[in-house]
């Protein structure tokens, strides 16, 4: 019983860590998506801060085009370290290092050369389409890695879930490995007593038939064990004796 229960408890403890360790690994999942998801949408409103500004002139949102257009390097360098382990990702994040590089030069220069004639001349058309094309590449790029993500998280999702299931399994054949034995254990228990009982009352029946037998004699029968203890005689071994028959008692 006790063999098994340092079984069962060194499993849980192995489950738990495992448990433990699948749940880490979702978490990172989430964060890494987190990350791309940042990104993207640190390019989307520098991207608009830029289109707002080139077309209204107000500062606010030009404000909010160098505000996104600084959370980008912090955003793509985190979501660089939450995938040092993989190499697919390590690869995106260099590409998209590329792409966000280029669209950020574009945007600049489109807020650096705000003129009311520039918005309606053909470099500045050719640029809009430009940044079109590349922004059109970065969200293909984080989709992809998104994607990639959400059938990582997918698939840890399903260990996990197995695990639990095997956990919930493990316990249950445990407690019933655990009742057979406790109840081994009380079937031989009892039938150890009912042994017991059966040898006691034979035991008695006997002393009760050597008792009657002694009884039975004439002469003054006594029997001593090894140890000079008295542990069966007759009445008349008090009597001849001259003992009193009060001593006559076991």
């Amino acid at each position: 019983l006790f063999l098994m229960l340092a079984v069962v408890a060194f499993v849980t403890v192995r489950f738990a860590a495992s448990e433990r360790q699948s749940q880490a690994m979702i978490t990172h999942t989430y964060q890494v998506i987190g990350a791309q998801q940042r990104l993207q949408d640190d390019i989307q409103a520098a991207e608009t801060g830029m289109r707002g500004y080139l077309l209204s002139g107000e500062p606010i949102f030009r404000n909010s085009y160098r505000s996104y257009s600084a959370r980008i390097p912090g955003d793509l360098r985190a979501f660089r370290d939450l995938t040092m382990d993989n190499p697919a990702q390590q690869a995106r994040a260099g590409r998209l290092q590329e792409l966000l590089a280029a669209r950020l030069r574009g945007l600049a220069a489109g807020v650096a050369n705000n003129t009311e004639p520039a918005t309606r001349a053909p470099q500045a058309l050719a640029g809009l389409r430009r940044g079109s094309t590349q922004m059109a590449a970065i969200r293909t790029e984080i989709n992809g890695g998104l994607a990639d993500e959400q059938r990582l998280l997918a698939k840890r999702d399903r260990g996990r879930r197995q695990s639990e299931t095997l956990v919930v399994l493990f316990a249950i054949g445990s407690g019933i490995i655990t009742l057979g034995i406790l109840l081994l254990a009380a079937l031989l228990l009892v039938r150890n007593n009912i042994s017991l009982a059966a040898a006691e009352k034979a035991r008695a029946n006997e002393a009760a038939i050597l008792q009657a037998t002694l009884e039975t004699v004439r002469e003054g029968i006594a029997y001593f064990t090894s140890d000079g203890l008295l542990c069966a005689f007759n009445a008349d071994f008090f009597t001849l004796l001259g003992l009193p028959l009060t001593l006559a008692v076991l």
